[in-house]
Parts: C-alpha cells; structure tokens; sequence
C-alpha cells in the first residue's frame, strides 16, 4: 500500500474500495458488498473495472437495490472520470478528465 504524505491528496482520500469486473451482474455487486460489509465503514461506490484493470464504470451502492439482479449494464459507462494527482500538496489539487 502506497502511503502519502498527510497534507497531500492521497493522504486524505480513503484508499478503501469494491470494485467488480465488467461481466458481473448487479447480484455480484450486491455480493461483493455484503462480503466487506464489515471491513468498509464509508463505502458509497462501487467501481467496473475491465480484466486489464481499466477503469470503465461506477455506480452508488445504494443504486443496486433498484436494479434486477441479473443485470449487466447497470454501471455508468462512458462517463469522464476525474482524476486527481495524489502528490499535489492538499490546497492545490487539480482534477482533469483523462477522456
């Protein structure tokens, strides 16, 4: 685990996160979630990541209670994710869309 100076982005961004593969349905979401239920207190999102570990889709926790749960396509593809530079000093962040 990377660690990053206190007054830095990275040092004050959770570094804790669930993420699925692209082929999962919204029951291996759910699952997932329930499988680290216990070792997240503040998880909000769950990522889609491609099998090369790209990142391709992201979606609210809360959100797959209303979806079927045989469902694929239930992440939001295509969307310009933001970036943020982890060793940028806390006050100076810049964020910028890699699409």
């Amino acid at each position: 685990m990377l660690k990053y100076d206190e007054d830095t982005a990275g040092g004050i961004m959770s570094s804790d996160y669930l993420f699925v593969y692209e082929d999962a349905t919204v029951q291996d979401a759910i699952n997932e979630v329930r499988k680290h239920a216990d070792d997240y207190d503040q998880i909000y999102y769950i990522y889609c990541l491609s099998r090369n570990g790209k990142l391709i889709g992201v979606t609210e926790i809360k959100s797959l209670n209303h979806q079927r749960t045989y469902y694929k396509n239930y992440f939001h593809y295509g969307r310009k994710f933001i970036y943020v530079h982890l060793i940028l000093p806390r006050g100076s962040t810049i964020l910028w869309n890699d699409h």
